[in-house]
């Protein structure tokens, strides 16, 4: 698979200017820059190999069809552009593969400018800086003095603390070590340990509660187990983690504060195939320290079932059994708010514009 040709020494007087100390950038390897952090098979063949030339670009072919047909866009992530960017694998990822899979099988199709198409394209553009970008000083979309990331009531993790572990060990602090050991897991660690379960593994936004300056929604993320995880072989089937999450923003509309709340328990049964249907997992976290703030357990609680269709059994845990909820819990499968343009136009945060209105 063909990749970007690399100036070494353009990169090398980059690498020089953009980081504060001394840093020896050490790109790493994929088979293509559409498959970087996901490198599974594209379906259950038992070679557990990545994609290949033809197979991707018969994906790309399917989807421009798919949104031909459709006439859907792809999701938009900002802040790709810029020349003097550092990328982890020497290149501008390539989100062809997933976006084939997040318009093919995405549940909630979202307005255009929509509040909800704003958050995801915000959290998307997020998550692309903290899997792409080693130099957290040229991620975007947080305010670095600000930035605070937890999951499940977890550690606190500030920016360049986040940045370093790496977004599945924030993300699976909690977790049992039985499935996960978050404390002994190193960044490049964490995500080796999933290279070759998916192909891709998108995500979408399913509701949105509340705009700026504190953002609460909901969201899915979900992929085809098509390769091999900790020994066991795939049969295609899917795997899916349903969530809520809250971020708090400032005037630029960078991240502050992100709490996010989860099962993993489940998402790892599912995986390994040991989860009993119908059972629920234990407590995933520890109990509330101050009251009136969401809670940092979820028991008893299954976030694995439809949020959009009954929203009201998480958000009830999330306010410790109180009918007194500062949003609603509609049933709706499709945003028709409106709003400007989430596209950008040169500097500043194309985000700010879409908030704007709302």
């Amino acid at each position: 698979m063909s990749k970007p040709q690399v100036d070494e020494e353009l990169a090398n007087s980059i690498r020089e200017r953009r980081f504060e100390k001394p840093v020896k950038f050490m790109p790493l390897s994929s088979p293509s820059l559409a498959q970087t952090h996901c490198q599974g098979p594209l379906k259950v063949n038992g070679s557990g190999q990545s994609l290949n030339e033809q197979e991707l670009e018969q994906i790309k072919q399917e989807l421009e069809e798919l949104k031909a047909k459709h006439a859907w866009k792809e999701p938009k992530r900002d802040f790709m552009d810029d020349p003097m960017t550092v990328w982890m694998f020497d290149g501008v990822p390539d989100y062809s593969l997933t976006n084939y899979f997040f318009l093919k099988e995405r549940t909630h199709h979202h307005a255009a400018g929509s509040l909800e198409e704003t958050v995801e394209e915000l959290v998307k553009t997020w998550e692309m800086e903290r899997s792409h970008k080693p130099d957290c000083s040229q991620h975007c979309t947080t305010n670095p003095e600000k930035f605070r990331f937890s999951a499940n009531g977890g550690k606190v993790f500030d920016n360049v603390q986040a940045h370093q572990v790496g977004n599945y060990n924030v993300m699976l602090d909690t977790c049992p070590k039985e499935y996960y050991d978050a404390e002994n897991t190193t960044w490049q660690d964490s995500h080796h340990a999933f290279h070759k379960a998916f192909p891709a593994f998108p995500w979408e936004v399913l509701q949105v509660f509340s705009g700026p300056p504190k953002v609460a929604f909901t969201w899915r993320h979900w992929a085809h187990f098509t390769g091999e995880y900790n020994g066991k072989q795939g049969d295609g089937q899917l795997v899916e983690m349903y969530g809520f999450c809250t971020a708090e923003l400032d005037d630029d509309m960078k991240m502050g504060e992100l709490q996010v709340y989860f099962d993993p328990v489940k998402f790892f049964q599912d995986l390994l195939g040991t989860r009993r249907p119908g059972v629920k997992s234990v407590d995933i976290a520890v109990e509330q320290e101050e009251p009136g703030k969401i809670p940092k357990t979820l028991s008893n609680v299954d976030l694995t079932e439809d949020l959009t269709e009954d929203s009201a059994s998480v958000f009830s845990a999330a306010t410790n059994g109180s009918d007194d909820q500062p949003w609603p819990a509609p049933r709706r499968r499709k945003s028709t708010k409106t709003a400007s343009s989430t596209k950008s136009s040169g500097g500043g945060c194309p985000f700010k514009h879409s908030f704007a209105n709302m």
